[in-house]
């Protein structure tokens, strides 16, 4: 391999290990789920997280902190919040991205009936 080869090479291999950062996803288990829709018709999808799920939810926000994460319900993505602080009461009010309040309001019945998974993923 000649240098300017093995140069380019080396630059590669840095600049892959530099942008390897991993998103983060943790499980999350929902307590009691409601949701609200406000009277210009936006959603708000509230949360209160069990009392693991809660400390686990604090970490992750202060790890993502002023960053974008997805809230996810068996995949789906429900939310996408931009972390401003620590939560550690794991009480979340979300702008909802379901496109309808019913469908909303489905995803909510399945989260207390505890047929549905729920997780929170970074973005990298």
């Amino acid at each position: 391999m000649s240098s300017s080869a093995s140069i380019i090479f080396l630059a590669a291999v840095i600049a892959l290990s530099a942008g390897a950062a991993s998103a983060e996803e943790i499980t999350i288990q929902v307590d009691d789920a409601a949701a609200i829709r406000a009277d210009g018709g936006a959603s708000t999808l509230k949360l209160q997280l069990d009392e693991m799920s809660a400390a686990r939810f604090a970490s992750f926000t202060m790890s993502n902190m002023g960053e974008n994460v997805d809230i996810l319900v068996d995949g789906r993505v429900v939310a996408s919040p931009r972390i401003t602080g620590v939560i550690e009461d794991g009480r979340l009010s979300l702008a909802s991205t379901v496109e309808t309040f019913g469908e909303l309001q489905e995803i909510v019945r399945q989260l207390n009936a505890g047929d549905a998974s729920a997780a929170a993923l970074s973005r990298d």
